[in-house]
């Protein structure tokens, strides 16, 4: 936990304690989103360890008028969603070519 998240936490202990009402029932939401922000911290940790080996990153720079054009075209897509369907949509192209 960041040291900004620490200050948060301790900011809402303070002001749960002064509660008399929900108190309890407030310190169990709380347990509950340091739980799941700790689970989060762990999936990220185990990621950066193993992320290098499952993936690499293609990237190219483009002229702004070509990103535009890209822009337009993806539709309710993302960027890397609709990169990526083109990409192997050539794939396939250039592979049943080969194949023939």
């Amino acid at each position: 936990m960041s040291a900004d998240e620490r200050a948060a936490v301790d900011r809402a202990l303070i002001q749960i304690k002064r509660m008399n009402r929900g108190s309890v029932r407030m310190l169990e939401i709380l347990g509950d989103l340091l739980a799941a922000r700790g689970r989060a911290a762990r999936r990220a940790a185990s990621d950066r360890v193993t992320d290098g080996r499952r993936r690499i990153t293609i990237s190219s720079r483009v002229n702004r008028d070509v990103y535009e054009r890209i822009l337009s075209c993806k539709g309710e897509r993302s960027l890397y969603r609709f990169i990526l369907d083109a990409v192997l949509a050539e794939c396939a192209r250039v592979e049943g070519i080969t194949k023939r």
